[in-house]
């Protein structure tokens, strides 16, 4: 039986990842992407129109997937402190993946940054939500000292979008990476009744 059209284009994103993960976007062109799943480059451009374009198909699955692995890893988590650990981990582990759209063209960066702009504020609209309720279910358990959790929410996502724009323009390295980790634990512990 012959691959669906959805088939055919889940084939074609990762095959766009592994070779954006392995020589990044300024190196992969349509052509490697459609020989890498034994199709002709026509086929390519049948579910993307452009470079660009798949480049955001991709960018749009890692926040997808991201979404998925933050509500899996609160919802398995035990406890507030947990909670917020497991979706800190997620979107952590999102940011590195997403650093392998450094390197893009200037004209490549500008299409798929305005394009992904609405997935990131989808992404943060979500994450907001999920932040103020593990940040009021750690002030239920003691955990958690927040005087206005849907505030703190709403700016601790706004610092994660930051961070995404920010990766996706090419301008964190591996120091940088290191240095929100650090970033993270200090402001988990800043959370933390005393």
């Amino acid at each position: 039986m012959a691959p669906s059209k959805e088939e055919k284009k889940q084939a074609l994103l990762e095959a766009a990842r592994r070779l954006l993960e392995r020589y990044g976007p300024l190196k992969i062109t349509m052509e490697d992407v459609a020989s890498s799943c034994g199709m002709a480059v026509s086929s390519l451009y049948y579910y993307f129109p452009g470079k660009a374009d798949l480049l955001l198909e991709v960018a749009r699955a890692d926040i997808d997937e991201t979404l998925q692995a933050i509500e899996s890893g609160v919802s398995n988590a035990r406890g507030a402190v947990k909670r917020l650990q497991a979706m800190s981990r997620a979107v952590f582990s999102m940011l590195r993946s997403i650093s392998r759209f450094r390197g893009m063209t200037h004209s490549e960066r500008l299409t798929v940054l305005a394009k992904v702009k609405q997935e990131v504020e989808r992404f943060k609209e979500k994450l907001r939500r999920i932040i103020r309720r593990i940040l009021e279910q750690g002030v239920q358990e003691g955990v958690f000292e927040v005087q206005n959790p849907e505030l703190v929410a709403r700016v601790f996502a706004a610092g994660i979008r930051g961070m995404v724009e920010t990766v996706l323009d090419g301008e964190f390295g591996v120091e940088e990476f290191d240095a929100i980790e650090q970033m993270n634990m200090l402001l988990l512990d800043g959370l933390k009744k005393r």
